[in-house]
């Protein structure tokens, strides 16, 4: 697995503090404590690139089986009525995907959510994260998915 000494998804140990969701098919899981979307994940990869089109076709299909079952999860666990998916990577170049639930009465429903978290004063984080891992489809993390075709 390749990885990059700098990155702060690669390094041994991670060199960020998001607590550990679950090792999924080809990425982790992580929750990013946010006040305004409680339930926010980081999906990383678990090697390092920048890119998909660095994936292969079967990592390419094993990422979308990750992020649909990391999505149904925070849906389940929140109850959310939209999740939007966000992948920039200016600052931070590896291949990860923010997944963040939104409410249609909640905070910046219709517009984006912004980047940087809210303080996460008074967020069950230790609850939010069992909640998750209790909502992820059993077969997520054990389960690899068919190949692709090429």
């Amino acid at each position: 697995m390749s990885t990059a000494p700098d990155c702060k998804y690669c390094a041994q140990p991670p060199a960020h503090d998001m607590p550990l969701i679950a090792t999924l098919r080809c990425a982790d899981l992580f929750l990013l404590p946010d006040a305004r979307h409680p339930g926010r994940c980081v999906l990383a990869l678990h090697r390092h690139c920048t890119e998909l089109f660095q994936l292969s076709r079967a990592e390419q299909a094993a990422w979308m089986h990750d992020l649909a079952d990391a999505a149904q999860a925070i849906q389940a666990a929140t109850g959310c009525d939209k999740i939007n998916h966000a992948a920039y990577g200016d600052v931070f170049q590896h291949l990860h995907f923010h997944l963040v639930p939104k409410h249609a009465q909640g905070p910046q429903w219709g517009q984006p959510f912004e980047l940087q978290p809210a303080a996460p004063t008074g967020l069950d984080i230790r609850g939010l994260c069992e909640a998750l891992r209790q909502a992820l489809p059993t077969c997520a993390a054990t389960q690899a998915p068919p190949p692709a075709p090429q």
